[in-house]
């Protein structure tokens, strides 16, 4: 008996994470063709996360901000809890943030407007939408003191961050309630909520983004996860799909006797992976390059490419050891490729500083 319920526990806990993925998917602005996901609440705590703040002074400090405010209020758990980033690449300079929180309205300010946090201002305003008043927060976050934001609280745990010019889009789609359309709304319904991470991307030309060179032109659609696994969630698991022309989210298809995008790309992606490995540890075939390399798996499906990685922690802490920036480096690359990099910055300060220029894990959560 105490094993079913805790199997019912465990299942209750899976469908309340995926749930509160799915609430935040909701208020996903039209037009988005980049969509970066964080569950903050399983990525605090974890070892990967304790490297990253030993790492970099920025994140551990607006961190430990966060923490005090929230047990100084008595708030009772992480101030953050999800964090999605969309993007327009097509029509928007800046991105939209939809945070599920547990700091209520009318400490907001308290909580995400200090020297350490979000924003180094806000004044509460108003505003009339469809003839109806509308309260919300005007902002201004620290890396675009000349950028003005608006933060609206859609429900009393569910904030919406969004570039001031998009004010009236912003509420008309929130009260709406309109789910968009399209391939990101087809991933969107599969994403894993208890992922550490995700990334959906399109691909297409129109939609402005670059797929890497003219090998990579038959590519529509990315979804990348990216997840701790083991008996200690520690060890690293990334699932990259890539879609190529002629899948069931692209429209047209293949010429007869043609070769398939799937397959150039495939073979380019695996050139760039032995670039990569000969760049990291060189021509020799080391150990750890051999460990390494066995833990990267790129495959080719039906009109599809995966790259599957999974790295024990042990393989992953020697990597580190070689390479302390890894994991900053290759967020980097990711960021600057679809059109995020508006979130990264290279800058430290030291701890008790305040934060002009947050670092990148820092932003994800909202700078």
């Amino acid at each position: 008996m105490r094993k079913i319920l805790l199997l019912l526990v465990f299942m209750m806990c899976g469908m309340m994470a995926m749930a509160d993925s799915d609430q935040l998917a909701k208020y996903v602005p039209a037009g988005t063709n980049v969509i970066f996901y964080v569950n903050v609440d399983r990525l605090m705590g974890t070892q990967l996360l304790a490297e990253m703040r030993q790492d970099n002074s920025n994140l551990d400090y607006v961190i430990d901000g966060l923490q005090y405010k929230a047990e100084e209020l008595k708030l009772g758990g992480n101030a953050v809890k999800n964090v999605l980033l969309c993007r327009d690449t097509g029509k928007a300079a800046s991105s939209f943030y939809i945070m599920e929180t547990i700091v209520p309205q009318d400490k907001f300010q308290d909580v995400f407007v200090a020297d350490y946090a979000f924003f180094n201002s806000s004044i509460a305003s108003n505003a009339v939408v469809d003839r109806k008043e509308v309260s919300f927060f005007e902002v201004t976050r620290k890396r675009s003191p000349g950028q003005k934001y608006g933060a609206y609280y859609i429900t009393p745990s569910i904030v919406t961050i969004f570039p001031m010019d998009y004010l009236d889009q912003t509420i008309k789609a929130v009260r709406s309630n309109m789910p968009i359309r399209g391939e990101i709304a087809n991933a969107l319904e599969s994403m894993n909520g208890n992922a550490v991470a995700g990334l959906l991307a399109s691909l297409k030309k129109r939609d402005g983004i670059s797929t890497w060179g003219p090998e990579f032109d038959g590519l529509i659609f990315v979804e990348i996860t990216f997840d701790l696994t083991g008996a200690n969630e520690e060890d690293i698991y990334l699932m990259a799909r890539f879609y190529c022309e002629g899948t069931p989210m692209a429209s047209g298809g293949v010429t007869a006797g043609s070769v398939s995008p799937s397959a150039t790309f495939v073979k380019a992606l695996r050139e760039k992976r032995d670039m990569w490995l000969n760049a990291t540890f060189g021509e020799g075939d080391s150990e750890l390059k051999s460990e390494v390399a066995s833990c990267i798996n790129i495959r080719l499906g039906e009109r599809r490419v995966d790259m599957e990685v999974k790295m024990p922690a042990a393989v992953y802490a020697k990597l580190r050891d070689l390479h302390p920036d890894i994991a900053t480096e290759c967020l980097s690359v990711m960021f600057d490729q679809f059109q995020l990099s508006e979130h990264m910055s290279s800058g430290s300060a030291p701890a008790g500083a305040a934060v002009e220029a947050p670092a990148e894990a820092a932003n994800l959560f909202g700078n």
